[in-house]
């Protein structure tokens, strides 16, 4: 993803539609119930969960801005 977003700005296109890129990146994720930290009892596999969920949170932010 940061090396679309560098070719984007560095052409400065909008988004990959724009720059004319076929290409696109899919992340499937199978039991995404299982990364929910809220039901987790342990303290570190509740953590883990929480960075797993702001990563997960980043990636389709971005990739949805990206087109």
């Amino acid at each position: 993803m940061d090396e679309v977003i560098d070719h984007l700005k560095t052409g400065g296109y909008e988004n990959v539609q724009e720059a004319g890129r076929k290409a696109r990146h899919f992340v499937i994720i199978g039991e995404a119930a299982e990364l929910a930290p809220g039901i987790e009892k342990d303290k570190d596999s509740r953590q883990i969960k929480n960075q797993c969920e702001v990563i997960l949170s980043h990636i389709a932010r971005i990739g949805e801005a990206l087109g």
